[in-house]
């Protein structure tokens, strides 16, 4: 095989793995989307339906992560080829991280008692899921062309998400209205969409890092999970 053709199947190859790793990213902004509008229903049937789908996530990500050390290891990429396939790598962790996040929202939200849903407690987590969704598709789309001013945006998006958070902390903590227990479940989801959040600045992240070269010094590793 001459050196063209070789490179013409490398590239091939990026294409493939670059699918996958959109199609996951698919499911976690549509699972978003989803889980929102059933937690504000109580629609427990279409919260089934998301926690179900993050099955493929899991299924899609190990195969991710063998292309990427076989594609290492058969054509020992350098420069920019290298930092894509290192950044998808993380990219695909984020994204099955997200997956497992959303598909825990879908478990609670059997355990919210309806009282606990004030309008003001609904505003913002029809919000947080808004955001959280927004900020997940626009790091994904940065992802498939490689585009370091839409990472920027998504970092920058991080602060309306946090500010969300923090005000619904605020209500959930006066609250009069509902059980203990729903309010206890309504804060860890709170959490887990600002966490969603917090995963796609880490590929955002991963994006500029392989655009320009280099991380940015107020990167997000130090994030957990």
């Amino acid at each position: 095989m001459s050196q063209h053709e070789l490179r013409r199947t490398f590239h091939d190859d990026l294409a493939v793995l670059r699918g996958r790793v959109e199609a996951m990213a698919r499911v976690v902004v549509s699972g978003t989307e989803t889980v929102t509008a059933a937690l504000l229903a109580g629609d427990v049937e279409a919260a089934a339906a998301v926690i179900a789908a993050d099955a493929f996530i899991d299924a899609v990500y190990p195969t991710v992560e063998a292309d990427v050390f076989s594609l290492v290891a058969r054509q020992a990429p350098v420069a920019r080829d290298l930092r894509f396939l290192m950044a998808t790598l993380r990219v695909a962790q984020e994204i099955e991280r997200s997956g497992d996040l959303i598909a825990s929202v879908g478990r609670r939200v059997g355990a919210i008692d309806p009282r606990s849903l004030t309008a003001e407690v609904r505003f913002l987590l029809e919000e947080m899921g808004r955001q959280a969704a927004i900020m997940f598709r626009a790091a994904a789309g940065c992802y498939s062309v490689l585009d370091a001013e839409g990472a920027a945006w998504v970092r920058d998006a991080d602060d309306a998400m946090d500010a969300l958070h923090h005000r619904l902390l605020q209500q959930l903590f006066t609250a009069s209205e509902g059980t203990v227990a729903s309010t206890v479940e309504l804060g860890h989801i709170s959490r887990f969409y600002e966490r969603v959040a917090d995963h796609a600045v880490v590929i955002a992240e991963r994006v500029c890092f392989v655009a320009q070269g280099e991380m940015n010094a107020g990167d997000a590793d130090e994030r957990t999970y």
